[in-house]
């Protein structure tokens, strides 16, 4: 499973176009879950009985992905189609991306998943012609927890995202001159 280990990290590190030095930092374990950060999402997988790893990722921009991978998997690099079921229920097909040991499935509409991945107890999935079962132990606290870990990230390409802003032309002073001469607002070129 060290392989598989190694791949979902770079495989999840070129999903968030981050650079793969990058190392997961642990941000919190709910349950058997340990969810882990890159700069631009947070993920956490679990190894089953089956002999594949089951993952869930949510990214800063809020895509969601579900990962599926087998340390025997050379599956060449592509768009597939994989079908999810909750409990035996609705299934649903889904837009996935192969490569290697991996295989990465977009969720577009999170709501639709969210609750029978949160209160089901188990998932199957029809990945190419074999399908596997996946106990879905803990997710009720550990989806949510998951989403919230990529809220908290920030967005490394705006230095003001999350800060709320003035009102434009409102004078504003800060530092260590406080108190001193006022700032008037300025009709420069941008006003």
């Amino acid at each position: 499973m060290k392989t598989l280990a190694v791949a979902i990290v770079a495989s999840l590190a070129a999903l968030c176009n981050t650079a793969h030095s990058q190392e997961a930092k642990v941000w919190s374990t709910v349950a058997t879950w340990t969810i882990q950060t890159l700069p631009d999402a947070c993920y956490t997988t679990d190894e089953y009985k089956n002999g594949t790893v089951l993952g869930f990722l949510a990214a800063r921009d809020g895509r969601f992905k579900i990962l599926i991978g087998h340390d025997d998997w050379q599956i060449p690099e592509a768009i597939y189609e994989v079908t999810l079921s909750v409990d035996g229920g609705r299934t649903y097909g889904f837009s996935a991306l192969g490569d290697g040991p991996l295989v990465a499935i977009s969720v577009p509409d999170l709501p639709t998943l969210y609750g029978p991945l949160r209160t089901g107890s188990i998932m199957s999935a029809t990945v190419g012609k074999h399908t596997y079962s996946y106990r879905l132990e803990g997710t009720k606290a550990m989806l949510p927890e998951l989403v919230r870990c990529a809220g908290t990230l920030e967005d490394r390409t705006n230095p003001f995202a999350g800060v709320e802003t003035e009102a434009r032309g409102t004078p504003h002073v800060s530092g260590p001159n406080v108190g001193g001469d006022p700032v008037l607002p300025s009709r420069g070129p941008f006003d």
